[in-house]
């Protein structure tokens, strides 16, 4: 029996949990409630919930979480993910976690920018900015 597909699948698992854990931390350091909507399978993975200004709660932001090991050529949105980040708008984030060979996390990187297609179905983001869930965000 060959083993190597299921150790694959084993370090994916480890990597994107790795990746959700950063993510979940960076948004509740910034006083943000952070809930895992991963297995709901609605297009992201965290649904993250700024602190209410004024009496006023902000618009919650839909983060895909994508995890990778550091060097990694390619990142994989799928089809689903895409169609959500065109509805969401300016809600939706997609955060890239890269990890070091030790686990350690080098990331996350988030983008607010929507996703833009070209016409050769290449997707691609307009910027690559840091956008912390704060005050207006």
């Amino acid at each position: 029996m060959d083993l190597e597909p299921l150790a694959d699948a084993v370090a994916r698992s480890r990597i994107e949990q790795l990746a959700m854990d950063a993510v979940r931390h960076a948004e509740e350091s910034r006083g943000c409630h952070v809930d895992d909507v991963s297995q709901a399978k609605c297009g992201w993975d965290l649904t993250s919930h700024p602190p209410m200004i004024d009496g006023k709660q902000p618009e919650p932001r839909h983060i895909e979480v994508k995890g990778r090991v550091q060097g990694a050529a390619t990142i994989t949105v799928t089809r689903n993910e895409i169609l959500y980040a065109f509805n969401q708008g300016d809600k939706f984030v997609l955060a890239i976690v890269l990890l070091a060979e030790d686990d350690s996390v080098v990331g996350p990187i988030t983008s607010a920018a929507p996703l833009i297609a070209s016409q050769a179905g290449v997707f691609r983001r307009l910027t690559t900015t840091s956008k912390p869930c704060s005050k207006g965000a």
